[in-house]
């Protein structure tokens, strides 16, 4: 069971980073992880850099996928990005968070910018 729920959410984010490339973002990175922090996509567009969130669900029966960002979620991505930046030397870039709800069965995405 575990393995196919992680298959499922490895598609999920196969499925946002295809969709970020089509619409102009460049993948930097993927599952960059420290200290206990992961992000699942470090992409950038027109000097931004982005750190996406993805969220695969089949369906909204347990509720929007945004609801699964608590706020100890969204202090630990921001830890993961800054020590990313940091690692990176690029702790002055502009940068934006982005998180994707997405079906890859049905081929549907949402991005919702700046969630935390």
């Amino acid at each position: 069971m575990v393995t196919a729920r992680r298959n499922y959410g490895n598609s999920g984010e196969d499925f946002v980073a295809q969709s970020l490339q089509k619409n102009g973002y460049k993948i930097i990175d993927r599952n960059f992880s420290f200290r206990g922090g992961e992000l699942d996509i470090i992409a950038e567009k027109e000097g931004i850099i982005y750190f996406v969130e993805v969220k695969s669900r089949k369906s909204n029966t347990y509720g929007h996928p945004l609801e699964s960002i608590t706020p100890a979620k969204a202090r630990k991505i921001k830890l993961t990005a800054q020590l990313y930046l940091a690692e990176a030397g690029r702790q002055e870039a502009d940068c934006r968070f982005l998180f994707a709800a997405c079906n890859p069965e049905q081929g549907s995405v949402e991005l919702i910018c700046d969630f935390i």
